[in-house]
Parts: structure tokens; C-alpha cells; sequence
């Protein structure tokens, strides 16, 4: 009875696994479109601008490059300034995909940040 219980459990850890490492290994992750710590209250009353600026797009370095676009932050003294995007390698080899960072209106229409993520789809 026992061997089976462990059976069970091993045959479960080694399914999870590598979902599991991906997850940590993203939530270690920082991202580029992350605004740094402080800059970014927890809800604004003002809409981001409503279109994306364009970014100029550099020769892509490499073919495991990722393109991450720019994106609008909130910065103290009440403005919205672009952070313009860039490059960057997927820290999880080939299951990495870029979710871009976005923001969401929320409770008593304050607006929320969402930061952009590395995603593993398997």
C-alpha cells in the first residue's frame, strides 16, 4: 500500500516538474517592461493614451530574440511618458513567450498596471 502512495506522488512531482521549474524561473524573472519599484502608484484616474507610439525596431540580434514593445507608464508629477521597447532572449529557451505588460481599468475607474511576463506553453 505504501509503495503504491509513493508510486502516486512520484509519478505526480515528475509530470509537474517542469511546469513548476518554468513558473519559478519567470517569477525571478525581471522584465523589461516592469516600471522600476516606486514608479508606479497602485491606481491612476487618467486613461493611458489610447495608441501605442510607434517604436522603431532594430535589426532583430539574433533568431532566439524576442521583440518586447514599448509601453506607457505613469510618472510622478501627474504624466504619461513612453518607455520605448527592445530586445530581449527568452530566459526559458524555447518556451518563452512575451506577454506584453498592459493596463486594465479597474474599481471606480482607477487604471491598473499589469506588468509584461515570460509565459511557458507546452
Amino acid at each position: 500500500m505504501i509503495h503504491k502512495k509513493l508510486l502516486v506522488i512520484l509519478l505526480v512531482a515528475i509530470t509537474f516538474i517542469p511546469s513548476i521549474s518554468c513558473i519559478q524561473a519567470m517569477a525571478a524573472e525581471e522584465t523589461a517592461q516592469t516600471p522600476p519599484p516606486g514608479s508606479q502608484p497602485l491606481a491612476v484616474k487618467e486613461a493611458p493614451p489610447a495608441a501605442p507610439q510607434a517604436d522603431v525596431v532594430p535589426t532583430q540580434p539574433s533568431p532566439q530574440h524576442v521583440w518586447q514593445p514599448g509601453f506607457w507608464t505613469w510618472k510622478e508629477g501627474n504624466s504619461w511618458v513612453w518607455v520605448p521597447g527592445g530586445w530581449a532572449v527568452p530566459p526559458h529557451g524555447p518556451c518563452g513567450t512575451w506577454i506584453p505588460g498592459h493596463w486594465i481599468r479597474g474599481w471606480q475607474g482607477y487604471w491598473h498596471w499589469v506588468p509584461g511576463h515570460w509565459a511557458c506553453y507546452y
